[in-house]
């Protein structure tokens, strides 16, 4: 599993997917499935700059695709190099559902659906011409009825092994005053 991906949205027709600009003074390659914040610029087009958001921190969406630059002929670069400036395609939707894997160390029990849990943000992958991103759930740490970035919606087939696929939602959407954050 790559990073958090897209199963449904259960307040809009397909979610609310928006096109962003990355400056190219990010540090990590961008992947589909990554989850991105407002750095509160915008690029010269006018179109607002976004870039990876921290675990923890509070965050515009989730990246469902990548604008192909052709102008180098990689027709096979299904990320956003480092330090390359490019688009993104982000759904933004508080309604929206995503599959994600567990961290591995710990798996959630059925009573933790349900609870809130942040994210653990690791860079991007790139290898054989495959882009992975490697966000996953924090399970390390124990869920909390307080605010953290994903709800627990649902474990994937019931399984609550630490190789486990959970469903989960957006806790908090961002504001324009959270920008940068």
């Amino acid at each position: 599993m790559s990073g958090f991906q897209f199963k449904k949205d259960i307040g809009r027709d397909g979610g609310s997917v928006q096109k962003y600009h990355v400056d190219s003074g990010h540090a990590t390659i961008l992947a589909k499935g990554d989850h991105v914040k407002l750095t509160g610029t915008a690029f010269t087009d006018g179109t607002a700059e976004v870039d990876a958001a921290a675990g923890g921190a509070v965050f515009l969406g989730v990246i469902v695709g990548v604008e192909i630059d052709y102008s180098n002929e990689t027709l096979n670069e299904q990320g956003l190099p480092a330090s390359t400036a490019g688009y993104v395609l982000v759904n933004q939707s508080p309604t929206a559902q995503y599959e994600v894997a567990g961290d591995g160390t710990t798996a959630l029990a059925v009573t933790e659906v349900g609870l809130n849990f942040d994210s653990t943000v690791t860079a991007a992958t790139r290898s054989g011409g495959v882009t992975r991103s490697n966000f996953v759930l924090n399970t390390t740490t124990t869920g909390v009825n307080t605010v953290a970035q994903w709800k627990v919606i649902s474990l994937v087939d019931g399984d609550v092994s630490t190789a486990q696929k959970i469903i989960v939602q957006p806790v908090e959407v961002y504001s324009l005053t959270s920008a940068g954050a």
